[in-house]
């Protein structure tokens, strides 16, 4: 189970999915700009079901080099797809660094589309925490026109006596 071919192709297995769960953050990016919320319950859902195949994936991948690190002397400590790919030779050596580059590259893609997500999201919920704070301001019974608060009762009877 150590063959550097199925590395390579559990690689790409990873690379096909991350790639996939950067689109559906940028349709779930979409989906919310164009307020289409059974489109977004929709995509939100085939994020899940992509997360949960990455993991395995991933789990896959992490048991391949557990393996490898075993058959290779009982490295004890934590190999990384870089200690292997460093001690592969000739055309598969490529491979898998081309594989590895274009699994960063996939990663990279998801983390500024989760960013660019972020940002909107953040900007969404200012704008919904300014509308509920001006909501209570105007719900308030010491509310006056333009915001400010209002004269309390026995101030305004004060302010005539004097």
């Amino acid at each position: 189970m150590t063959d550097l071919h199925a590395l390579a192709d559990l690689l790409d297995e990873e690379i096909t999915l991350y790639e996939r769960l950067a689109e559906m953050t940028e349709a779930e990016r979409s989906a919310v700009f164009e307020r289409t919320g059974d489109d977004l319950a929709g995509i939100v859902a085939r994020k899940d079901a992509i997360l949960t195949r990455i993991t395995v994936a991933e789990g896959r991948r992490d048991r391949w080099i557990a393996d490898w690190r075993v058959v290779h002397g009982g490295v004890t400590n934590p190999t990384t797809l870089g200690d292997v790919i460093a001690l592969a030779t000739g055309a598969i050596a490529t491979t898998l660094q081309a594989r590895r580059d274009a699994l960063l590259l996939a990663l990279e893609a998801v983390a500024n589309a989760n960013e660019r997500n972020r940002h909107l999201m953040t900007s969404a919920l200012g704008i919904v925490d300014r509308r509920l704070d001006a909501l209570r301001r105007a719900m308030s019974p010491t509310y006056a026109a333009g915001g400010a608060p209002a004269r309390r009762a026995s101030a305004a009877v004060l302010d005539m006596r004097a």
